[in-house]
C-alpha cells in the first residue's frame, strides 16, 4: 500500500504539478492530483481499494500515509536523495576533471624541461 502512494509521490514530482485540490476532505470532488491519483490506482490494487474504504467507514483515527504530513516528509526524503545522487555525479566528476588537469600539466611540465633543457625545439612543439 505504501509502495502505491509512493509511486504516486514520485509519478507527479516528476510531472510537478500541485499534489493538492482545494478541499482535504476525503469525500469532496476536487482532492487534487495526489488523492485521484491513489484512488485511480485503487480501481486495479485490491489492497489499495480495501485501505481506502477501510479509511472512509473507519469512526477512529487511523493511518491512512496519504496526509500532507506523510506526503511533505517521502519528498524531503526524495528530495534529500536526488541531491546527494548529484552531489555524488559532480565530485566524481570534479575527480575525473582533477585527473584530467593533473595529466594536462605533467605533459606542459615535460614540454618546460624539454624545452629548457634543449633536447626539444620550439618549432617542433609549435608545428604539431
Amino acid at each position: 500500500m505504501l509502495e502505491n502512494v509512493i509511486d504516486v509521490i514520485l509519478f507527479l514530482s516528476t510531472q510537478n504539478p500541485p499534489f493538492r485540490g482545494h478541499r482535504k476532505s476525503f469525500e469532496s470532488a476536487n482532492q487534487g492530483n495526489f488523492l485521484d491519483k491513489v484512488k485511480l490506482q485503487a480501481k486495479y490494487n485490491a489492497a489499495l481499494s480495501k485501505h481506502l474504504s477501510d479509511i472512509q467507514l473507519s469512526k477512529r483515527t487511523v493511518t491512512t500515509y496519504l496526509s500532507l504530513t506523510i506526503q511533505n516528509e517521502l519528498i524531503l526524503l526524495f528530495g534529500k536523495k536526488v541531491k546527494t545522487l548529484i552531489l555524488e555525479g559532480f565530485y566524481e566528476t570534479l575527480n575525473t576533471l582533477q585527473s584530467c588537469v593533473r595529466v594536462h600539466l605533467t605533459y606542459l611540465i615535460r614540454i618546460k624541461w624539454l624545452l629548457w633543457s634543449g633536447t626539444l625545439q620550439l618549432k617542433t612543439v609549435l608545428c604539431k
